[in-house]
């Protein structure tokens, strides 16, 4: 299992590796390189991003036409009837489990660009005892606060911020997910090196002001909250009063 996760992550590691000796080649300077790569992979992937929000907003909608529908079969049908009333809605309406896999792109985009960040940099040799700023060591955890990791905190801050701007039209249950993926990238990566987390803590700054600078330009549309429809008319309303 870990040789076919070292296989998939291998081109991601090599493009961060590459990219980074590059950086420190050029700079001269292993924290500046650091911030390089990080806006390098968040440039990199504006673009797959743009297209899984695309997708994702068009699931929504087709979920909110949808969704009283849905809705209703599950208030008045349990088992078998309950499943085949949903296919069949889902079959009328075209939506199909393909779309849903689609709108995770997102998510899978940050996956593999994670664990190789991680590889990469908790092994790198290169920068021990290097300091940069108030950081003395990249390759220790900071210990900034009286012996307290700080970047870890300003890290998950700058996430929290950059998540709640993205979909600031979700009420807080439908932010809930950020919040605990947030919380989840503190605990596994506060006894990190200061370097992975100043490569994540640039990446997720240089991801909000991507955000910011894709919905000024209107590249970007705010994301689709799920709500009713409130319809009285719909196809499948008509067809379980029907039979």
């Amino acid at each position: 299992m870990t040789s076919i996760l070292s296989f998939i992550l291998t081109p991601f590691t090599f493009v961060i590796f590459v990219l980074f000796e590059q950086a420190v080649s050029l700079t001269g300077n292993y924290g500046i390189s650091l911030v390089i790569v990080s806006f390098c992979i968040t440039a990199g992937t504006a673009p797959l991003y743009l297209l899984a929000d695309a997708w994702k907003n068009s699931e929504t909608r087709l979920k909110n036409t949808m969704f009283d529908d849905i809705e209703s079969i599950k208030n008045h049908y349990s088992g078998n009837k309950r499943f085949y009333l949903t296919k069949t809605a889902h079959r009328i309406y075209g939506y199909t489990p393909w779309q849903s896999l689609k709108t995770s792109l997102g998510l899978l985009i940050q996956i593999p660009f994670f664990f190789a960040a991680y590889e990469v940099l908790s092994h790198y040799t290169g920068y021990s005892g290097v300091s940069f700023f108030i950081v003395e060591d990249l390759a220790q955890p900071d210990g900034l606060l009286h012996g307290i990791n700080l970047l870890p905190f300003v890290m998950t801050g700058i996430n929290l911020v950059s998540a709640f701007y993205y979909s600031r039209s979700f009420s807080f249950k439908q932010n809930r997910s950020l919040v605990i993926m947030s919380l989840a990238f503190l605990l596994l990566l506060y006894n990190s090196p200061a370097a992975l987390l100043i490569y994540w803590t640039m990446n997720n700054v240089f991801s909000f002001i991507k955000a910011i600078i894709f919905r000024k330009t209107g590249l970007q549309s705010i994301p689709v909250a799920i709500l009713s429809s409130k319809k009285s008319d719909s196809v499948i309303k008509k067809m379980i009063h029907t039979y």
